[in-house]
């Protein structure tokens, strides 16, 4: 929200915004601003297995009589909303946000990679203020490959000079991760 100078949009809003146009960028071989060329390019190139990306025939043929139709027509629907929110406020500087399908394909790399537990100090506060610090959604480049298990055995933080430092929450046996 910050970097983009937008706070009316959603974290989530924001990060799939960024992501979007990021990847748009790496595609066109643009400037790299961002140096998460690579990273961007890594990531696959679409995620046609996540139910979120079916289209309407494919979320009724393949998903018919679950309880899965609600819930994905219901994501759907909140992300095209988000899309165009994004449209509104950054559409005349950022051009990833008119395409449906760049922005499915930032939401899904959201919902593949990010997680919550990057611990990022409120705007203004001291990091080392633990009263301060709040949990956000992140997507941090390799890490991201490094922790995704249901039930990670690790979680990010903001370490000294902004350094991500990936931290185990429970003891880990030699050769385990």
């Amino acid at each position: 929200q910050r970097v983009l100078g937008c706070p009316e949009l959603s974290a989530e809003a924001a990060l799939c915004a960024f992501l979007a146009e990021g990847r748009r960028d790496a595609e066109k071989g643009s400037a790299d601003v961002l140096g998460l060329r690579e990273y961007l390019l890594a990531l696959p190139d679409n995620f046609s297995t996540l139910p979120f990306t079916y289209s309407e025939e494919e979320v009724a043929s393949q998903l018919r009589g679950t309880a899965l139709v609600p819930a994905v027509e219901a994501l759907q629907r909140r992300s095209e909303e988000e899309r165009e929110q994004a449209m509104l406020l950054l559409g005349d500087r950022l051009q990833a946000v008119w395409s449906t399908d760049r922005w499915k394909w930032a939401q899904a790399a959201i919902m593949t990679r990010a997680g919550p537990g990057l611990l990022l100090p409120e705007e203004g506060s001291d990091a080392s203020d633990e009263d301060s610090v709040a949990n956000s959604l992140a997507v941090v480049p390799l890490v991201d490959f490094a922790n995704c298990d249901a039930r990670p055995s690790a979680t990010c933080r903001l370490g000294a000079g902004d350094a991500i430092e990936l931290v185990a929450v429970k003891d880990l046996a030699a050769g385990s991760e």
